[in-house]
């Protein structure tokens, strides 16, 4: 009976052990897929540590190029701030050349009773300087002189060239006033002490 007894186990014996061997091949699966979650995840948390390394390195490239732009941004207005300043300072030297050096010469010449061609030509002389200046006087009309509106009434007479006394008449004031505002214009104007005619350098204006 013993040898039958060792035979019915060891069926049981292969059956135990093909039970095991099933257990261990499921346990084995799932091993792998829970390292495979865990590779995943560790490969996700790399490229998570990754991308955010990436983006602070980006982050701060575009502060340098921001940075960069806006010492750029300074030093073009600073330049353009000096090109203004010098473009102003070159036209204000020409006026000034053209009222003490020019338009005293001119106004000496249409005074000495010039005739036929060398009148014309001195007037012709007189409306190309003008041309030449508009374009510097631009901006500065009588409405930016800074004159009172006593003033401008009469300045506005003057560069329609009204003579003292027609302005006189005109505005109801004494040829003394007119010519004391005279004065006061043309010092504003900053002509006091300067061969240049009034009524010349008012034309010349907008």
């Amino acid at each position: 009976m013993e040898p039958e007894k060792n035979s019915n186990s060891l069926p049981q014996s292969v059956t135990l052990l093909e039970e095991q061997l099933e257990k261990l091949k499921e346990e084995n699966l799932r091993l792998r897929d829970e390292n495979k979650r865990l590779e995943d995840r560790a490969a996700s948390k790399k490229n998570d540590g990754l991308l955010q390394e990436s983006h602070e390195n980006l982050e701060k490239l575009v502060q340098e190029r921001t940075a960069a732009l806006e010492d750029a941004n300074m030093a073009l207005r600073v330049l353009l701030k000096k090109r203004d300043e010098d473009k102003k300072q070159l036209e204000e030297t020409m006026i000034s050349n053209i009222q003490e050096l020019v338009l005293p010469h001119l106004d000496r010449l249409k005074s000495c009773g010039l005739t036929g061609r060398a009148l014309v030509s001195l007037g012709t002389l007189s409306e190309n300087l003008a041309q030449i200046t508009k374009p510097l006087l631009m901006g500065k009309s009588l409405g930016h002189l800074k004159l009172t509106s006593s003033e401008l009434k009469i300045a506005s007479l003057i560069k329609q060239q009204k003579s003292t006394r027609d302005i006189a008449v005109m505005t109801g004031l004494s040829p003394r006033t007119i010519e004391r505002h005279r004065d006061n214009i043309r010092k504003k104007l900053g002509l006091s002490n300067k061969g240049i005619n009034l009524t010349t350098y008012l034309l010349s204006l907008e």
